[in-house]
């Protein structure tokens, strides 16, 4: 029993290095758990804004598509034709997830008379659409397309071109 005891017993030499290292070994390890969670936010962080400027550039681009059909190309050369103003689309909203949408808007505006490119061999035209009657001219339609995502800073802004045959004035 003497010998257990004595084990145990405090030598006069022992000065609390063992506990001083492990100290400093958690230090660093605590620091490099936080310097971790940090970087792994931020990434995070990057990852999500990558993934909203995806969704205003799919916006922007269902906008254009939207936006660049006949129909409103038609209505968009009448209002140009009667109050001079550029025609207006949307707003259009798209729910992306959890609730989030994506918010884009359009505008169709009519340039001026430009000549018509020549007309390809075999391709079919009604004869009051036909360059060489001078019954026709070409305008080239500019189709703007702003998209974003509310609540982020992502957005983007597309433009296309639409050349298109219509009656001469």
């Amino acid at each position: 029993m003497h010998l257990i005891h004595q084990k145990f017993k405090k030598s006069k030499y022992q000065q609390g290095t063992v506990l001083l290292w492990g100290l400093v070994g958690l230090l660093v390890l605590a620091g490099l758990g936080i310097t971790a969670g940090r970087i792994a936010t931020l990434d995070t962080k990057i990852a999500g804004n990558a993934m909203f400027d995806d969704f205003s550039y799919q916006g922007a681009e269902a906008s254009l598509r939207r936006s660049s059909n006949l129909y409103l190309i038609e209505q968009t050369a009448k209002q140009e034709a009667t109050t001079h103003t550029d025609k207006e689309v949307g707003p259009y909203n798209d729910a992306i997830s959890n609730g989030e949408q994506i918010s884009s808007v359009g505008t169709i505006s009519m340039g001026t008379s430009i000549t018509c490119p020549p007309v390809l061999q075999g391709v079919a035209m009604s004869t009051s659409a036909t360059p060489k009657t001078g019954n026709v001219s070409c305008r080239l339609f500019t189709v703007n397309a702003d998209s974003n995502v509310p609540g982020t800073s992502a957005e983007s802004q597309h433009t296309a071109g639409i050349l298109k045959f219509v009656p001469a004035e």
